[in-house]
């Protein structure tokens, strides 16, 4: 899949291979414009496959600087050799406990690139990332004496991306049925 020219010339940001229709053409998709995916079936059917190809995918397109992962494996099996990888934001989570505080981490981030986005007048992350730093200075032109005299903080230049992969997501919410 990887080897295709669908591959090498795909524009999405978080591209994926999922694999091959029946006439052997190759099925990608952007994560970006999926926010929310749901892999589901029975044991046995390719759910762990599809999983590690995903993110084998993920890892050939993108440095550290662009993605950022969280990888949540309450079995403790499925996500152990991603372990050191520096597109890790914290180490592959196995405990429950844990996976409620890595989430929350996620909400607050969301609402703080929300901010982000608001101040830097763009709709998402792709449209952040791309701006110009001349529309950058030009946004803080007129901040200096913001309130109590204090200029805001700079934006980032760049952002990256944040997925987050829970393994079994039916068991968590058995475990952490209140969070």
């Amino acid at each position: 899949l990887m080897e295709s020219t669908a591959w090498a010339t795909t524009k999405a940001a978080l591209p994926m291979a999922l694999g091959q229709d029946v006439g052997g053409h190759v099925l990608m998709a952007d994560l970006a414009a999926l926010p929310h995916l749901l892999i589901a079936g029975a044991t046995g059917q390719g759910k762990t496959v599809c999983m590690n190809s995903i993110l084998a995918g993920l890892l050939m397109t993108c440095t550290p600087e662009d993605l950022r992962l969280i990888l949540i494996d309450p079995k403790i099996v499925e996500f152990s050799g991603y372990n050191n990888l520096p597109h890790l934001l914290v180490p592959v989570i196995t405990e429950a406990k844990k996976v409620v505080a890595g989430l929350r981490w996620a909400i607050l981030e969301m609402e703080r690139r929300f901010k982000l986005f608001h101040r830097a007048r763009v709709r998402d992350i792709r449209s952040f990332n791309h701006r110009s730093q001349t529309e950058q200075a030009a946004l803080f032109e007129g901040a200096e004496g913001g309130e109590g005299g204090n200029a805001p903080e700079a934006l980032p230049d760049r952002l990256p991306y944040v997925v987050i992969i829970i393994d079994e997501l039916a068991d968590l919410m058995l475990t952490a049925q209140q969070e």
